[in-house]
């Protein structure tokens, strides 16, 4: 058995955005013999890298892409049509869905819930109570997740500067969306990055 756990902010946003909105709705996908062995043998030559890399300076690039070769698998299961079929959706699971898709569309520019609530044409408090309800947590959870795990990618992937991340994402106050992340993270957006680079 093979446990694999990732830092969001490295998954890819395609597969971020197909797990997000089906992990919700489905069992847990079947694969057939074929692609298991195929992603068996992925996961141990991950493995094999993880125990040689810092012997190998390319180990980090190479682990990077097995990880997400093997995201890829997954993702690729929840969002082929068969895993879908003869599934009946309830509204609050169409609704927290439609929620997910508008945020990542819409983070940058919304950061209440009422933004999102007007979008969807519901009230706030029934938007909540849905998204709640399906994923156990609320529309300010995700808003403020989808905002802290996508600095967190940018701290790793690029050299901006904490403003110019913050500009990004939609705060005209750097000072306070470094509060807000320390906040969440319990470490300042700088010490994020040399944590974790």
């Amino acid at each position: 058995m093979h446990v694999l756990v990732v830092e969001p902010s490295l998954v890819q946003a395609t597969y971020k955005e197909v797990l997000d909105q089906y992990f919700l709705v489905h069992d847990p996908v079947s694969m057939n013999a074929k692609k298991l062995r195929t992603l068996d043998h992925c996961l141990l030559f991950l493995t094999e890298t993880l125990s040689h890399d810092a012997l190998n300076p390319c180990g980090r690039h190479i682990t990077r892409g097995l990880v997400d070769a093997i995201l890829g698998f997954f993702t690729q299961e929840y969002f082929m049509p068969e895993a879908r079929a003869g599934k009946k959706e309830g509204r609050n699971i169409v609704i927290t869905r439609q929620f997910k898709s508008l945020l990542f569309k819409h983070y940058k520019q919304f950061k209440k819930p009422s933004d999102y609530a007007v979008l969807m044409r519901l009230s706030t408090p029934y938007l909540n109570e849905a998204v709640k309800e399906i994923s156990g947590n609320t529309v300010s959870y995700w808003i403020q997740k989808m905002i802290i795990t996508e600095a967190k990618r940018l701290l790793y992937f690029t050299d901006w500067t904490v403003k110019e991340i913050a500009i990004d994402l939609g705060y005209d106050d750097h000072a306070y969306f470094s509060r807000l992340f320390t906040l969440a993270e319990e470490v300042s957006p700088i010490g994020y990055r040399k944590r974790h680079r």
